[in-house]
């Protein structure tokens, strides 16, 4: 098993990084959805694994840059490869987009962002305005990454069991 990703498969560190921020995706989801019906304190592991996210997802896309991806499995159309190109790059682009905007949430509604007790700095000042905005656009791209998330799984779990290829098994095993 190799760290790097090779021509054909994603390396262990992807895949780490892959299904570690998955993991945090569906804690970060849940708490999100339950907050009001949680106790307080889960709200501040919800802004830490926030930030871990983040941090995380700048390491993931420096080892991309530094390990390559994989081409494409064999029998690929041109089109399904764009497709797949434009999916993972909207799914980076949200994983980015999610964190920030809570940070910004966070900063203008009166609520100070530590991340395991680390106080981070403000992104934004106090503001009730850019609070409200925040939130509802924290909220509908929790939605649109929950949509585009289920369709990249989808889509790997219809190449596993009607096109027979390595799409998903070499994320899951290399």
């Amino acid at each position: 098993m190799t760290t790097k990703n090779t021509v054909d498969s994603w390396g262990s560190v992807s895949r780490f990084f892959h299904w570690l921020i998955v993991v945090l995706i569906l804690f970060q989801g849940t708490t999100g959805l339950l907050r009001h019906e949680l106790p307080d304190g889960i709200m501040n592991w919800h802004k830490s694994f926030g930030i871990t996210i983040l941090l995380l997802a700048i390491a993931r896309v420096i080892w991309r840059i530094y390990a390559g991806a994989p081409k494409p499995v064999e029998g690929t159309s041109r089109a399904q490869a764009l497709a797949a190109s434009f999916m993972h790059g909207l799914l980076y682009l949200l994983i980015f987009i999610m964190p920030i905007t809570g940070w910004i949430v966070s900063d203008s509604g009166k609520r100070p962002l530590n991340w395991f007790g680390i106080p981070m700095p403000d992104l934004v000042a106090l503001n009730e305005t850019t609070h409200k905005t925040f939130e509802y656009w924290h909220e509908q791209m929790f939605w649109v990454l929950v949509v585009v998330a289920s369709a990249h799984m989808l889509a790997a779990l219809y190449h596993h069991m009607f096109v027979r290829d390595r799409t998903l098994t070499r994320m899951l095993k290399g």
